[in-house]
């Protein structure tokens, strides 16, 4: 979205609004129309609903109460669309805070890979030399490793379990 001189105006002297000006060529509703049915997330469905429906020349207030969705949103559609097509509307931003142990992954995953630990409790009671000092309760590092770590390490409880890929992929 380029903003210039031609598509700025001025609704009093104290407020000025930049028009966003859009481009609607035919294979993009058409890209448009796939989206809006057959996107597997919702939002993005909805992002290209609204955008589909600026495409046919309906009013911004009709879009927003057809939708659900309020003028800024619809506008942020709209500038998200103009900035980068329809490629652009299939990009989702989720919140997700860092917590404190995510600069200890990779440290982490090879101390547990080197010494595999019994059970979470024992894994959330490692003494590892770079998380001395850090202010992680026992039950925060428990939190953790039950959402990162135990995805990708074999926590053994005592003796080593067998190998599920030679159980049940054996070649016979």
């Amino acid at each position: 979205m380029i903003i210039s001189g031609n598509n700025l105006r001025s609704l009093n002297q104290n407020w000025i609004v930049a028009v966003i000006t859009l481009d609607f060529p035919a294979e993009a509703v058409v890209a448009l129309r796939e989206q809006s049915q057959n996107h597997p997330h919702p939002s993005v469905r909805l992002k290209a609903q609204a955008v589909l429906m600026k495409s046919h020349g309906i009013a911004h207030g009709q879009i927003q109460a057809t939708l659900g969705i309020t003028g800024n949103t619809l506008r942020s559609y709209l500038r998200t669309y103009a900035s980068g097509g329809t490629v652009a509307l299939e990009f989702l931003r989720f919140y997700q805070p860092a917590g404190r142990l995510d600069n200890h992954q990779q440290s982490l995953s090879e101390y547990f890979a080197t010494n595999p630990p019994a059970s979470i409790n024992q894994a959330a009671k490692c003494q590892a030399p770079f998380l001395r000092g850090s202010q992680v309760t026992q039950s925060q590092k428990v939190s953790w490793l039950r959402i990162v770590l135990l995805k990708r390490i074999n926590v053994t409880k005592g003796a080593s379990k067998p190998d599920i890929d030679s159980i049940f992929f054996s070649k016979s």
